[in-house]
């Protein structure tokens, strides 16, 4: 069995993460990409274009973002994604509401879970039975501030 290049294996996550729909519009560039998923930028430059080699990225000219472009008829994997927040009045910080805002032009549905840390008085057991119950495909994680 043959070992991936890391070109190779960057290329088939970047793939799948374009076809789950997890950037909209535009491809972040080389930099962000190498820093993102600790390799150089020749990796990551190579790598978003084998994707444009593939179809699923067009180039828009130097130092321009690459367009994705997904395959006809494709729809990106919808998930149901729950944001446990610390409080109920952290629902209106707006760096929430901008990470919500964002998730559902990518066509997630995100929600509050129905209980915040402070409710549940931080108890591990209390917490692991409201996750149960949720449904939710991806925890939006600690909505905690600083």
């Amino acid at each position: 069995m043959a070992t991936l290049t890391a070109t190779e294996q960057l290329t088939a996550h970047l793939r799948g993460e374009l076809l789950r729909g997890r950037w909209v519009g535009t491809m972040p560039g080389v930099p962000r990409l190498a820093a993102e998923f600790s390799v150089n930028c020749k990796t990551s430059e190579t790598t978003l274009q084998a994707l444009e080699n593939e179809g699923l990225l067009v180039g828009q000219g130097p130092g321009r973002r690459r367009k994705i472009v997904l395959p006809e008829g494709h729809t990106p994997l919808a998930l149901r994604v729950a944001m446990l927040c610390y409080e109920q009045s952290d629902q209106t910080q707006d760096y929430l509401i901008d990470s919500k805002n964002k998730l559902e032009a990518a066509g997630h549905t995100v929600f509050y879970a129905p209980s915040n840390l402070t409710e549940i008085k931080m108890d591990v057991q209390r917490l692991a039975r409201m996750v149960k119950k949720t449904e939710a495909d991806a925890p939006g994680g600690d909505c905690r501030h600083t």
